[in-house]
């Protein structure tokens, strides 16, 4: 029999916005997937260092719009718009919504994941994604060497959250990350290399 792998996830050195060059009510967008042409340019009005530069980036005079997005980046990091944690650490998220006339919380967190052969049976795929979307999203990601599209997984929850992240963090040190747009919010947990479940 098949003996069945662990997950792991570790921590990262997230690259986040400046709070003191900012007002990150004014820079965060949704996703890539959901803005159209004049949705973007509402969002690009809000501020020049608005994430949808990045997340849908356009063709800048001879660059193309993955060139342009790479430069872009760089930019921001030299102007220390977009500044990198010093610690590895796993964010935890929380996102609080109404539906249905109640209100729900959505806990979960950003890390990184070991993703290889023997954990695929564990790691399901979308079921439906298409290769325009996909392609894009690579090269975008090749051309930055940044994640600006975190994979979006849900865990079962019959053992609610993996140890530490459902209960506060016992054995890392929690923080604030400074990011509080409404019904959201983001911490950061380190103290770990990975956890497994």
């Amino acid at each position: 029999t098949r003996t069945r792998e662990m997950i792991a996830i570790a921590p990262f050195r997230a690259l986040r916005y400046n709070p003191e060059a900012v007002r990150l009510s004014e820079v965060i967008c949704p996703p890539y997937d959901i803005i159209s042409a004049s949705a973007r340019a509402q969002l690009c009005a809000r501020s020049p260092y608005n994430f949808v530069r990045l997340e849908l980036p356009e063709e800048d005079g001879a660059a193309d719009r993955y060139t342009a997005a790479r430069r872009l980046l760089e930019s921001w990091r030299q102007q220390c718009v977009l500044v990198q944690d010093a610690q590895p650490s796993i964010y935890l998220t929380e996102h609080a919504f109404r539906w249905a006339g109640q209100r729900w919380s959505r806990l979960g967190w950003m890390s990184l994941l070991r993703f290889n052969g023997s954990t695929a049976d564990e790691v399901l795929g979308h079921e439906a994604t298409f290769d325009a979307p996909k392609a894009d999203r690579a090269k975008l990601l090749e051309a930055v060497r940044a994640q600006l599209s975190p994979i979006f997984c849900i865990v079962p929850d019959r053992n609610p959250a993996p140890g530490p992240l459902a209960t506060g963090c016992n054995t890392g040190t929690a923080g604030s990350a400074g990011f509080r747009p409404a019904g959201s919010a983001v911490d950061y947990l380190t103290g770990y290399n990975t956890l497994a479940f």
